[in-house]
């Protein structure tokens, strides 16, 4: 009889544990993110560099729009999440392109996530 106890309170255990997990993995998807994306200038790099600043808690940045850690980051994000980036109009030189701000701005849409620029000025 003891034996039937032990497995019975076992598939008790997993069960209650697999149950747990399906409502971690509801809660997870349920929420869309914001962020915002910043363009810094590392003054100490010659020729002029710069690095994408993703304002979050904690705040970190990828050196470029094309990084595959900052597309793997993009990829988990939940569905519907925003990313925004208001350029500035003020130039130094050496600043990304248009074009590959555009291309990240499509690979958000095949993530399922909206990427908006504010225009400068």
């Amino acid at each position: 009889m003891t034996k039937l106890k032990f497995v019975l309170s076992l598939c008790c255990l997993l069960f209650s544990l697999s149950l747990l997990e399906v409502q971690a993995q509801e809660t997870k998807a349920a929420e869309p993110s914001k962020s915002q994306l910043k363009l810094v200038w590392v003054v100490d790099a010659n020729p002029h560099e710069f690095i994408w600043q993703v304002d979050r808690l904690p705040s970190f940045a990828f050196k470029s729009l094309s990084s595959d850690t900052l597309r793997k980051w993009v990829a988990v994000l939940p569905a519907k999440s925003t990313i925004e980036y208001s350029p500035s109009d003020m130039r130094i030189g050496g600043e990304p392109s248009y074009e590959e701000v555009k291309k990240f701005q499509e690979f958000c849409k095949t993530e399922n996530v909206e990427f908006i620029i504010h225009p400068a000025g």
